[in-house]
């Protein structure tokens, strides 16, 4: 691909110094580049690719996308303002060169149409609730997010909520030459912060709330917020939020196209009559009504049934429909599966931040006898939210175990502290071998109880000084007997 096709919409800021090369590839690491190989020299917060051109200069790269001009390097400098925004372009640039052309129309194909969803919680589910909601009507439908990528059976596992630039268009090529139509994805605040969605076109943007969260990543709570409501503001494409969130009320009071849902207040999409447990509400829509029976538990659910209703409701899809595929969804993997032994239950859910845990403990506090919580926080992650989650867990639950999630490079016993400082009472203790932890609770439990384990959800590891150690709270709960429902 000739090297101006690449930059098509990037600005260069020394655009006659260069010349009209052939690029074969591109790439963000040094030690991965190949032959006629394009480097884009990106800033971290611990790493400077600028700082690697001439290792990338010796594995191949002709060409050197940087924000700092080099006077004492001989390659090809393309010098812009931003090398993330440029990286985006760049991305989209090169794979829609290698999309195919359709044999009978004798037209190129498109990528998939991209359905974003943002939040802090419920981005998940709700993703999955969509791709589930077209995959009945018919539709091929792929899925970017936490727990991977997938399409038409196949998966590619990820490390990262979104993926960068070049693996997201990489994958969108992919799904779309394999005939995918739409891509349903989770978009997160340091996607948006770091541009790696800057140049996708976007069909639909959805926010389901925004709660604290990433605070050692954002500068504060505001800045958090202001990056996620900037995310729904731009752009042209249809937009969908929750008004029952103070971030979402506050959008839609500005923009009056904006498609809202609630179950609190008048929206374009409302859930009336909800039950005791939050399994069976209607959906009220201009003075239609759909009942709505499903799965799933709790208000949080029917805030992302509504969002994922709403969203499938714009790609064209109607309400009756809708209902109907609602009712055959099941849960999430680690997002509030139910095992059962005799008249004891266990709640795995990802659960990480304070409101995602006070909204699942307060569901499910009603639903037994006694409630009992394993949880943890996550090492060099926000630490201002483990007090307020210490107050909550121990405030809504009987009894609390405190353990370790994911220490990655912080002590346990530090992090542990950090989250009792913030408990009043007595209900707790403190035991940092997460299986144990659980273990301790099960044995403690009576008919009637309820333990929730929270923070870990599905994932299968725990980070600890920079390595994964095989470890899933499901095959501890499956271990002890319990299956699930």
């Amino acid at each position: 691909m000739k090297l101006n096709k690449l930059l098509k919409g990037v600005r260069v800021l020394n655009k006659s110094m260069l010349k009209n090369i052939e690029i074969n590839s591109i790439g963000i690491n040094s030690k991965q580049i190949v032959s006629s190989g394009l480097y884009i020299c990106l800033k971290g917060q611990n790493v400077d690719g600028h700082n690697f051109m001439q290792e990338a200069y010796q594995n191949g790269a002709v060409a050197f996308v940087v924000e700092d001009y080099n006077y004492d390097f001989d390659g090809m400098q393309i010098v812009v303002k931003d090398s993330r925004l440029a990286l985006s372009k760049i991305a989209k640039n090169f794979y829609s060169e290698q999309l195919k052309v359709d044999e009978q129309t004798d037209i190129k194909i498109c990528f998939p149409k991209v359905i974003g969803i943002t939040g802090t919680n419920g981005k998940t589910t709700t993703t999955n609730m969509v791709a589930h909601i077209l995959k009945e009507q018919g539709k091929s439908v792929g899925i970017i997010g936490t727990q991977g990528i997938f399409w038409n059976g196949k998966q590619v596992n990820l490390n990262m909520t979104t993926p960068d630039p070049i693996d997201l268009f990489k994958y969108l090529l992919v799904m779309a030459n394999d005939g995918v139509e739409y891509v349903v994805m989770e978009v997160s605040a340091h996607a948006i912060a770091l541009k790696k969605v800057e140049a996708l076109d976007f069909y639909i943007k959805a926010l389901t709330n925004i709660t604290q969260d990433h605070l050692d990543f954002f500068e504060s709570l505001k800045q958090y917020q202001k990056t996620k409501m900037e995310f729904i503001k731009n752009g042209k494409c249809v937009k969908v939020v929750n008004i029952d969130d103070r971030s979402g009320y506050e959008l839609s009071t500005k923009d009056a196209k904006l498609s809202t849902f609630s179950t609190k207040q008048n929206a374009d999409l409302m859930a009336k009559n909800i039950d005791k447990t939050c399994s069976n509400y209607d959906l009220v829509e201009n003075g239609n009504t759909y009942r709505v029976s499903t799965n799933l538990m709790g208000l949080f659910n029917v805030e992302n049934a509504l969002c994922a209703s709403l969203i499938c409701n714009k790609l064209g899809i109607s309400y009756e429909d809708i209902s109907k595929s609602l009712k055959t969804f099941k849960s999430v993997a680690g997002r509030l599966n139910v095992y059962k032994k005799g008249n004891k239950s266990i709640v795995v859910d990802f659960a990480h931040t304070p409101d995602a845990l006070e909204k699942i403990l307060k569901t499910l506090k009603p639903c037994c006898k006694r409630l009992f919580c394993v949880f943890g926080c996550g090492g060099n992650r926000d630490s201002n939210k483990r007090p307020q989650m210490g107050e909550i867990a121990t405030r809504i639950c009987d009894y609390v175990v405190v353990s370790s999630d994911n220490p990655r490079f912080e002590e346990p016993a530090q992090i542990a502290k950090e989250i009792a400082s913030g408990i009043k009472t007595k209900n707790y203790e403190i035991i940092l071998d997460r299986t144990q932890a659980i273990k301790s609770i099960i044995n403690k439990m009576a008919d009637g109880d309820l333990l929730a384990i929270c923070g870990k959800g599905d994932e299968n590891y725990l980070d600890i000084k920079g390595k994964k150690y095989d470890y899933s709270d499901r095959a501890v709960v499956e271990e002890c007997g319990f299956v699930e429902i």
